[in-house]
């Protein structure tokens, strides 16, 4: 991949995603940082990132999730949210304080810190025709992962792995 290609169409960002978990399995990405206003157009649930993040999954991994709610992910990906609960220690969900400012949320954002094999990133940057880039240079990725690294820092817990009921 050169250092950015830009994509277009629901379907090219759902195989963006795809590919990313692919390449984060391939080379056991040590963090993946993933943020969607709900995720519901994510394929999570889908059989190859599900065998894409049992690749990567392993001691010292850590999937950095980022939501303004979890509801639609809960009902639209029950796959997945059954994988989060068995890999529940490597995964860390928060949910956007009701006061973070509207204008410096990113439309969707993938991020995949792979250690020696460098990095990848995906940003969706309108959802209206799913434009969107896939990036491997370090300045770009650096600058998004500051942003999530900040509003996860402020944002509390959210989307547990169990429920506890009474």
């Amino acid at each position: 991949m050169s250092e950015s290609s830009a994509f277009e169409g629901r379907l090219a960002f759902q195989e963006a995603v795809l590919s990313l978990l692919a390449w984060a399995g391939e080379h056991q990405a040590r963090c993946m940082a993933a943020f969607d206003p709900d995720f519901a157009d994510w394929p999570w649930s889908r059989p190859q990132a599900l065998e894409a993040l049992q690749r990567w999954a392993g001691r010292g991994r850590q999937l950095r999730l980022l939501s303004q709610q979890y509801e639609t992910l809960l009902q639209s990906q029950p796959r997945f949210v059954r994988w989060r609960r068995d890999y529940g220690h490597l995964v860390e969900a928060k949910a956007i304080p009701d006061d973070a400012p509207e204008q410096e949320l990113p439309v969707a954002l993938l991020l995949i810190d792979g250690g020696e094999a460098g990095v990848r990133g995906l940003r969706l940057l309108e959802k209206a025709r799913w434009r969107g880039v896939l990036f491997t240079d370090q300045a770009t990725f650096s600058q998004n992962w500051h942003w999530f690294d900040a509003v996860a820092q402020r944002s509390p817990d959210a989307f547990p792995c169990t429920t506890l009921g009474l």
